[in-house]
């Protein structure tokens, strides 16, 4: 059993600008609730050979299922 698994923690707190400018505080804006969290950067050579897998793990159709539930979404550009 992975020990990140068996015992949940909260994630670190960190202050992200959102795409309109406005700051994301990950803790408050989480709550205590569950999050994925997609890493990527537009000069990544590998993001084009990247994305065919994401579109496949459908992920609007993830956030459309589990979004009701309370589980955050964030894609985080990290260029």
């Amino acid at each position: 059993t992975c020990v990140a698994w068996a015992t949940p923690s909260l994630a670190p707190d960190w202050i992200l600008a959102r795409a309109d400018g406005a700051p994301l505080h990950f803790q408050d804006d989480a709550h205590g609730r569950y999050a994925v969290l997609i890493f990527w950067t537009t000069r990544c050579p590998h993001r084009a050979r990247a994305l065919p897998h994401l579109a496949a793990l459908h992920l609007a159709a993830l956030h459309q299922e589990f979004a009701p539930r309370g589980v955050r979404f964030h894609a985080l550009d990290i260029g």
